[in-house]
């Protein structure tokens, strides 16, 4: 984190702030967006009170190469936010455009003491040990402003007044002069790599931000902490999710339920987390009253030993199995080898079932993979519904894109979208951040729609040639299959060639629309009734082979057709 004008604590001065009251800056069209973007972003995961009086007052001044410049009203504020929620805006602003960022600052000329604003009392946890101050370096660029060094661990007895215990203020050392070591930016363009900021370490340890309610604390009515983005009414539904779609909505009905716990498993960013939420929202919907308690694995661990050290377990054990209706935790797994965890983990189970509450777990892997987990819990875990999530396929991708673009407002081109699904697929989190990464570089560029065009020029992908050929195919699958073309269109026939060589004929009589006998001169004079064999093979075989489906999905992506879209038949009438 660096900051841009008046040193913390400091009045301006010349040195200090060369450009005047607010050095010159102007919040950018650009900036405003993105910034907004964050905010809603945020929503669910900040209190909507530290929102209003926090965040929603700072103006983003500009936003480039990776680095977001904020002002804040005073050094109050800015430090707030500094040690209680910049980690989560950076990675807020990584999930909305899919690359790094870091913030900057730029203090106003208020002083902490003046309009600070009136915050509602959080519930702190034990601040972390400080770590021994690093020495700022020294980055020197011609026509700049000094940016304060980052401040020291230890200047707690210096803390502005409403600062939580523990919470150390950005600033300089106490101990370091004032016209100390100091970093330069240039206002025309920011460093191209800014200084990291250091995580504090209760942030690195449970993925949370302090909130209006303190992480594990039962939410009731309000259904504050759950994401208001994050409903069954939002979640695209396609062959790899639909099981734990219709699992999660059997369990969030409360007549009629037939089980009570529900364990859901995927990769990262395929809508675990999602459901998770949505099953909060529908019992919230039908009992406005219920006790929701939604954490992490890591968060359930930080409550527990924190209640052992209070001596409050009586506390922990109310709010997690007494007064709970629904408990709903995410990435399970990370209980593995922590046996006094699991076995208070265990006995809150055995009493949220007798009384007929619901779970809901996420983790990474099935249970019978889960590593260092106690046996008694694993039996448990499968006690109730095991649902996993797969990769989406293409279609599912493209239906992602677009609800997520009409969510957002964005307008998106058919063909962009068919090219990000292509070009993204790993998960269903980072689908969603190059979209919004793509609708700000759409923003900034002045165009009124996310294009092919846009897409090919940020995700770097191949443009599809004006015409595509029998070539273009058998190179694009040998390519694929890691196997020579003259291979493809030889006469080899064990599989390892046979496959690659009916997937090219079945792509270029699908997708081409070329006559069999043509696809048969073209791969070492086969027969045409080889061919076509060989495309009602693979017509059949992609409908009951999810693998040979993707297979073919992503090298029409390549070439850059529409997988929903063939020019022909298949197999229509013989030639």
């Amino acid at each position: 984190m660096v900051f841009v004008g008046a040193r913390h604590g400091s009045d301006p001065s010349p040195v200090d702030n060369p450009c005047g009251k607010d050095c010159g800056w102007r919040v950018t069209d650009e900036a405003r967006q993105l910034w907004d973007k964050v905010i809603d972003g945020l929503q669910g995961r900040v209190g909507p009170q530290m929102i209003d009086k926090l965040l929603r007052p700072l103006d983003p001044l500009d936003a480039a190469d990776g680095v977001l410049l904020l002002r804040a009203p005073n050094d109050f504020a800015r430090d707030w936010v500094t040690k209680g929620y910049a980690p989560l805006i950076e990675d807020t602003l990584r999930y909305l455009t899919g690359t790094p960022w870091t913030l900057c600052w730029t203090a106003s000329t208020a002083t902490s003491a003046q309009a600070a604003p009136k915050l509602p009392v959080l519930r702190q946890a034990p601040a972390p040990r400080p770590a021994s101050p690093r020495p700022a370096p020294a980055v020197a660029r011609p026509q700049t402003a000094p940016i304060a060094a980052p401040a020291s661990p230890n200047a707690a007895p210096g803390a502005a007044p409403g600062v939580p215990p523990g919470a150390a203020i950005a600033g300089p050392d106490p101990g370091s002069s004032r016209n100390g070591p100091a970093l330069k930016v240039s206002p025309e363009k920011l460093s191209q790599e800014p200084p990291r900021m250091q995580r504090p370490a209760a942030a690195r340890s449970t993925g949370h931000t302090p909130t209006a309610l303190r992480p594990g604390a039962a939410l009731g009515g309000s259904g504050a902490g759950l994401s208001p983005r994050y409903t069954f009414d939002q979640f695209v539904i396609g062959p790899t999710n639909q099981i734990a779609y219709a699992s999660a909505e059997a369990l969030a009905n409360l007549q009629g339920r037939r089980f009570n716990v529900l364990f859901l498993c995927g990769g990262t960013g395929l809508g675990k987390t999602h459901l998770s939420n949505a099953v909060g929202h529908r019992v919230l919907e039908q009992k406005p009253d219920a006790k929701i308690v939604y954490v992490s694995a890591e968060a359930f661990t930080n409550d527990y030993v924190q209640a052992i050290q209070q001596k409050k377990m009586d506390e922990f054990r109310t709010r997690y199995r007494a007064e709970c209706d629904v408990l709903l935790i995410d990435d399970v797994q990370f209980l593995a080898g922590r046996e006094g965890t699991q076995e208070e983990f265990f006995h809150t189970f055995n009493a949220l079932t007798q009384r007929n509450a619901a779970i809901v777990l996420t983790s990474d892997v099935l249970p019978e993979k889960l590593q260092g987990m106690a046996e008694r819990l694993l039996s448990r875990f499968q006690q109730g519904l095991v649902a996993e999530i797969t990769t989406p396929e293409t279609e599912t991708r493209v239906a992602i894109l677009r609800k997520k673009a009409e969510l957002e407002n964005v307008r998106l081109d058919d063909d962009a979208a068919f090219l990000i699904a292509g070009a993204v697929n790993a998960n269903v989190r980072e689908l969603e951040g190059t979209l919004m990464k793509l609708a700000i570089r759409a923003g900034i560029a002045g165009r009124p729609a996310i294009d092919a065009g846009l897409v090919r020029e940020t995700l770097r992908v191949s443009a599809r040639p004006a015409v595509v050929t029998v070539e273009d195919i058998q190179r694009a699958v040998a390519e694929y299959y890691r196997i020579k073309v003259s291979q493809l269109v030889g006469k080899e026939r064990h599989r390892e060639v046979a496959l690659p060589r009916q997937v090219a004929m079945f792509i270029a009589r699908s997708y081409l629309g070329t006559s069999f006998p043509q696809i048969g001169a073209r791969f070492g004079g086969k027969d045409h009734t080889t061919v076509m064999s060989a495309v009602r093979r693979i017509e059949k075989a992609h409908r009951d082979e999810p693998e040979l489906a993707q297979t073919l999905e992503a090298l029409c992506a390549k070439l850059g057709f529409n997988p929903a879209q063939p020019v022909v038949s298949a197999y229509g009438a013989s030639e």
